[in-house]
């Protein structure tokens, strides 16, 4: 997996298949994580959110704190804890 910020992407790469997917976001991904249960938890320009695995937008969990005209999200992670 890895992000292509500027396009608002997250690419997939499964290596036994050679099959490259991409989920399309409406904006910049500064970064992602995996979820246990299934998609992803997506830091965008404007918030953070948690999607399904086709990457559709299930719920808000906090808003850009800075401007996000000039600030977005960036190099996140997630810890043991999720």
């Amino acid at each position: 997996y890895w992000a292509d910020i500027l396009e608002g992407e997250i690419h997939r790469y499964h290596l036994p298949t050679a099959e490259l997917s991409v989920l399309s976001f409406h904006e910049e991904v500064g970064c992602f994580a995996l979820r246990e249960r299934g998609g992803f938890i997506v830091a965008m320009r404007n918030a953070i959110w948690l999607t399904d695995k086709h990457g559709l937008l299930q719920r808000k969990v906090c808003d850009n704190p800075s401007n996000p005209q000039l600030a977005r999200f960036n190099d996140g992670g997630t810890d043991h804890q999720g």
